[in-house]
């Protein structure tokens, strides 16, 4: 394996994707962390690595180097808030150029980055804040209005991006006087590096902990996906979120490692697509990460599109939930892109894909297991399906991309393995040549525009209602999101229904996530159950 630090592609050296998946492996490195990996070690410090579009329509451009200097005085302050190697810190930001500065940052001082979401509510900031014992939380004046009691006692200090808080001036004005050259410790491929927030549908979140091997692991499929066996520049954007591994490690992190410039802007007001064309046509973005219903809404701003000129946009990943037929044809046909889908999950990602110049696969597959991966589906007893059939996918062990463990949940992790290798509890199919197809998950996670979503969090919420009795969630198809969230809910006697509804949307949107609240909610007479007191999901609607 080519040394990770030399920043070019590990498969171009293969002929075929048969040559790469017979002769490549994992030699993992003695030491490697991700803030050297990505800004320490680049060849070129002078390229531009960020173009940041401000609300003003001003573009402010970071070069690599200036990353790296201003994530060494972020780490500065960290250090003096008391930030040593194995802390937790929480980075609780928008798309805004601060936001990887911090994670670098963190990663420059050896400790354990807990990216969260922008959209989180008070409830979902504290449960994560104290599950993680989070010790300095980096945030702006909107995150710290949603730190609940709770919260604030949890953590040791809370660093600010913007003029509030701390001082009248932002926080790269304010970390001036810290040394621009702090370096990387001498970490190891196992060591934590990320703890990631994924939703389960019958407990509480669950912290997710990957070692700094878990970026690294993404570079082959990243290879395949973009188009990057054939070489050439670069410009990558997505519009999701950075607290999701889909967006932060398979399009960020990714595209830093090879030396790549990507664009952004602040996205809270939700996905613009005519917005998103422009941003594509000016930058020249090359490659994008748009998950499916983010495709859906561009399609239905074609004419938005056709007013650009997108001759240089040439490749779209998609991930975080099943591509439908129709818009797969549409992207490939209007925006003329290769377009390839990405399997994985926060426990292990980016496990298979397409390379366009190695193979092609027929709409509705996603592809083949990436180099340095062996992978089978299995049955309930653990044994090898035949092709055509349904089975679960499992990932050998040691793989690079596995997580370390579930934070403070033992019996959960030793649950996702089974004999040497991990269980993703999603079911696919695989043809006699050997290409994967997506059938549905095991769980009952729900999937809405990308976004996973835990019904059980849903459901603790909606219970702390004075006039609701009993309450379950689920997915709901909806043709542009994938699946909608929706509440039955059983009301006690006295409630007014159109007041409770409007009130459940408002705890949820103001709680939890914005993008969690109910689509739909449906009063009912009882919530159906089985012996046991398990909610029958499938009999919800009926």
């Amino acid at each position: 394996m080519r040394d990770l630090l030399e920043h070019t592609p590990l498969l171009d050296q293969y002929e075929s994707y048969e040559a790469a998946r017979s002769q490549f492996s994992w030699d993992p490195p003695q030491s490697y962390n991700v803030a050297t990996d990505l800004v320490e070690s680049q060849p070129d410090p002078s390229r531009p690595a960020l173009y940041h579009e401000r609300p003003d329509g001003d573009v402010d451009t970071y070069s690599f180097a200036d990353v790296d200097a201003h994530a060494s005085r972020v780490a500065g302050l960290l250090a003096d808030r008391g930030v040593t190697r194995g802390n937790a810190v929480a980075v609780c930001l928008p798309k805004i150029p601060e936001t990887p500065i911090a994670h670098m940052a963190v990663f420059k001082l050896g400790a354990v980055l807990v990216p969260l979401s922008e959209l989180f509510g008070p409830a979902s900031i504290e449960y994560r804040v104290v599950d993680a014992d989070v010790d300095v939380l980096v945030t702006d004046e909107s995150g710290v209005e949603k730190l609940t009691p709770e919260a604030r006692s949890a953590l040791d200090h809370v660093v600010t991006v913007g003029a509030a808080g701390e001082s009248d001036e932002p926080l790269l004005r304010r970390v001036e006087r810290y040394p621009a050259d702090v370096t990387a410790p001498d970490t190891s491929w196992d060591d934590s590096a990320m703890l990631v927030y994924t939703s389960g549908t019958t407990s509480d979140p669950k912290g997710v902990l990957h070692g700094h091997r878990h970026v690294a692991s993404y570079y082959p499929a990243f290879e395949m996906a973009n188009g990057l066996l054939s070489g050439g520049e670069r410009v990558f954007w997505s519009p999701s979120d950075w607290a999701w591994v889909g967006c932060l490690v398979a399009n960020l992190y990714c595209a830093w490692h090879y030396g790549y410039p990507y664009v952004t802007r602040p996205t809270a007001g939700g996905f613009d697509p005519a917005a998103g064309v422009e941003l594509i046509e000016r930058h020249g973005v090359t490659n994008a990460f748009l998950v499916p219903t983010a495709l859906k809404m561009l399609a239905d701003a074609e004419d938005a599109i056709r007013e650009r000129d997108l001759g240089q946009f040439r490749n779209v990943t998609a991930g975080g939930e099943p591509l439908p037929d129709e818009v797969a044809a549409w992207a490939e046909s209007t925006l003329d892109v290769d377009l390839v889908e990405i399997y994985g999950q926060t426990e292990a990602n980016m496990l298979l894909t397409t390379a366009p110049e190695w193979f092609d696969i027929e709409r509705g597959q996603i592809g083949r297991p990436v180099p340095g991966t062996r992978i089978r589906l299995v049955d309930e007893d653990g044994d090898e399906v035949p092709p055509g059939e349904p089975g679960e996918l499992a990932l050998e062990s040691p793989h690079p991309t596995m997580f370390k463990e579930y934070l403070n949940k033992p019996e959960e992790t030793a649950a996702r393995f089974w004999d040497g290798w991990l269980l993703t509890g999603d079911l696919l199919r695989r043809d006699e040549s050997g290409v994967f197809a997506f059938e549905t998950r095991k769980d009952d996670l729900i999937i809405s525009s990308g976004y996973r979503i835990s019904p059980a969090e849903i459901e603790a919420e909606i219970r702390r209602h004075d006039d609701v009795r009993d309450v379950a969630v689920t997915g709901r198809p909806d043709e542009q999101r994938g699946q909608i969230v929706a509440a039955y809910v059983e009301p006690t006697d006295d409630a007014d229904p159109t007041e409770l509804r409007s009130e459940i949307r408002t705890a949820v949107r103001e709680d939890l996530a914005a993008y969690e609240y109910p689509r739909a909610i449906e009063l009912v007479d009882h919530i159906p159950t089985t012996t046991t007191g398990k909610v029958k999901r499938e009999d919800l609607g009926e």
